[in-house]
């Protein structure tokens, strides 16, 4: 997909606001909404917010049984904050985020270095149509990104192929 043809007007202004302090702690990882365990126990702060985005990529990946040993394809990666989840919590494990938005990628480059015996790619690519082989993935995730790609259909076509 050309560069013409990506619209994420909000990742415009992230991207743009990432040097201020509440956008840092709020989306510099995660690019997603969070989880808490209650909503009514919400604290409306940055902070919480930050907490929240990262407890909703655990719920994601524990409930996909990510185990040490797996490789695992992040569909949607944004700034790579569930890759660095992953890495800081399991070992020897392949974790190759995708995003078709190179800018996202460039931030999650910087930001997300393996650790120990893991392994960490960050690809540009459709999630319609990846650029992988067949049942090259254990476990495919996607975090809150569904919602941008051209077919849901295709994607999860996709992710049963690799």
């Amino acid at each position: 997909m050309s560069k013409a043809e990506i619209n994420f007007p909000y990742f415009d202004k992230i991207l743009a606001n990432l040097e201020d302090e509440a956008t840092k702690t709020i989306f510099g990882n995660h690019v997603h909404w969070g989880y808490w365990e209650n909503p009514n126990w919400a604290k409306n702060t940055a902070e919480d917010f930050a907490i929240a985005t990262e407890k909703l990529s655990q719920k994601v990946y524990q409930a996909a049984d990510i185990k040490d040993g797996i490789s695992i394809l992040d569909v949607g990666c944004g700034f790579g904050g569930t890759a660095a989840s992953i890495n800081n919590n399991y070992s020897e494990v392949k974790i190759t985020g995708l995003n078709i938005d190179e800018r996202q990628l460039n931030v999650a480059r910087k930001q997300v270095q393996a650790c120990g015996d893991n392994s960490i790619e960050f690809v540009q690519g459709d999630a319609t149509k990846m650029p992988f082989p067949d049942n090259y993935f254990d476990v495919v995730l996607a975090v809150e990104c569904i919602f941008h790609f051209p077919s849901r259909s295709a994607f999860f076509q996709e992710a049963k192929r690799v």
